[in-house]
């Protein structure tokens, strides 16, 4: 007799899920003047970006690269970091241009929709600013934000890499429930005056070109999630060796880096966060501790906007030139219907991606911060940062944060906030990113052989577009991102992560 399903219907409580929040209409209202005109400037410079530097290398770089595992396109670097593009999004108080971070996505979106390797190779060192601002070390934070503006000021470039992932422990890293499930392996071992940290990262985005590193590492490797470390690891670190970099399959120009650490001491002041030190405070977590993540898969987001965008330009432009037994592909039914999809699928991604900017713009940018990062007097704060920001004072100005202000977010008011900051993040990452490889997928199918052809672009984008379902958690991991931030909260007694 076969095995039957054990289906048992229970008369329960009826779930209202608070589905219209229209995020996206109420951040219409919320949204400074001023902050829209930041984002067409920013807008405009990746168009020009693109045209003058992006358009007449991309493809070339990709067939380097597959040609040559070895060859890391600095001069891509160079150009951004000449661009201003590694400092356009840090504090004016740490040198830098002080535009808004809800800017960023519709950058990365634009430089996405010619190459997102180009939007990576920028788009990643903010992750790893977004990694340090997080962190309670601001002393810390502060000063490697300088060295990334003199970095730009001297034309050598500093920027940051973001390494969580590890060789047994890839999306599981990312949340703090599955962490003592995966096989967490760097450790960080206390000795005198800091940490000697042993263990591999593996997939950190911009790894080679990186001089600073944000490392998460546990004291306890049994029970990761209680023993979260975060240490700022420079390049050139007796015991740390950047390895090599992963033969993927798209996106081959931004490295995917391996980071070895052997015995590698980290003094106490190049700590960014202790869990151990919080549980001191009588805290367990920050209220922001999963807001980079969020942000990060919000850009991810972005870029597949970009990607949707840049596969539906690639099929009209051959559509609108091929030519097929007399008529032009672009005026037969079929295509227009073909096409027709694949614009349906680009305006969804957007709306997606700019669904996630909307709750960030509204939780995390609000107009007070907008206002404050633009008018405060900056030349003051920077005097200010510089005399007494000291570590010393710095572990003052943590003490109180997280006693104080970190509190405060913790209410059920700011609980539902960030939860919905997470849910959406997610949203938009998997929304778009589904929807960037279809677009890819229909631009290979309408343009058949010529297709596959490297020179159309169009199997370069969507060799690319596979990682966007893949980095900052699968989509297969953000979609249960999805359910416990955006459903779980209104069932009752809903378990997660059992299979």
């Amino acid at each position: 007799m076969k095995n039957r399903l054990n289906v048992e219907n229970r008369q329960t409580e009826h779930l209202a899920l608070p589905f219209a929040q229209l995020n996206g209409f109420y951040a219409c209202n919320q949204m400074p003047k001023g902050l829209l005109q930041e984002i067409e400037y920013v807008i405009d410079l990746a168009k020009r970006f693109n045209k003058e530097v992006v358009e007449p290398r991309f493809l070339d770089i990709d067939l380097q690269a597959h040609q040559d595992h070895q060859y890391l396109p600095q001069d891509l670097i160079d150009k951004a970091n000449q661009w201003g593009f590694y400092t356009l999004w840090l504090p004016q108080i740490a040198g830098g241009k002080g535009f808004n971070p809800s800017s960023l996505p519709f950058f990365c979106e634009e430089i996405s929709s010619t190459c997102v390797t180009m939007a990576n190779l920028i788009g990643a060192h903010y992750l790893g600013i977004v990694g340090l601002s997080l962190s309670l070390n601001y002393h810390l934070s502060l000063s490697i934000s300088k060295e990334v503006a003199k970095g730009e000021r001297d034309n050598h470039p500093t920027i940051c890499s973001f390494a969580i992932t590890e060789p047994n422990a890839g999306s599981d890293s990312q949340y703090t429930e599955l962490m003592d499930r995966g096989k967490l392996r760097c450790h960080a071992r206390k000795v005198d005056g800091g940490y000697r940290i042993n263990g591999t990262k593996v997939f950190i985005s911009n790894g080679h070109f990186s001089t600073w590193h944000i490392v998460f590492s546990y004291s306890d490797i049994k029970k990761p999630s209680k023993s979260i470390m975060v240490f700022a690891v420079k390049t050139g670190t007796e015991g740390f060796q950047i390895a090599r970099h992963e033969n993927k399959m798209g996106q081959k120009g931004c490295p995917a880096s391996e980071l070895v650490f052997s015995d590698c001491f980290i003094p106490e002041d190049q700590i960014c966060f202790d869990m151990n030190w919080l549980s001191q405070q009588g805290r367990d977590s920050l209220a922001g501790d999963s807001s980079g993540f969020s942000l990060a898969q919000g850009n991810i987001g972005a870029f597949s906007s970009g990607v949707a965008r840049g596969a539906l330009n690639d099929a009209v432009n051959y559509a609108q030139n091929t030519v097929i037994n007399g008529k032009r592909l672009i005026d037969q039914e079929w295509a227009q219907c073909h096409l027709a999809n694949m614009y349906q699928n680009a305006t969804l991604a957007r709306l997606a991606f700019m669904e996630g900017v909307s709750v960030s713009l509204n939780t995390q940018f609000p107009k007070k911060y907008y206002y404050f990062n633009k008018f405060f007097p900056h030349s003051i704060f920077r005097f200010l940062a510089d005399k007494f920001l000291s570590a010393s004072v710095g572990t003052k100005l943590r003490k109180f944060i997280v006693n104080n202000l970190d509190s405060e977010s913790q209410t059920p008011t700011n609980k539902d906030s960030h939860q919905l900051v997470a849910g959406m993040g997610s949203l938009a990452k998997v929304a778009a990113s589904d929807l960037a490889v279809k677009n890819c997928q229909l631009a290979v199918e309408l343009m058949a052989t010529e297709g596959v052809r490297h020179s159309r672009g169009a199997e370069k984008r969507l060799r690319d577009s596979r990682l966007l379902q893949i980095y900052e958690g699968t989509n297969q991991m953000n979609r249960l991102n999805i359910f416990k931030a955006l459903i779980a909260p209104y069932g009752k007694d809903i378990k997660m992560y059992e299979g």
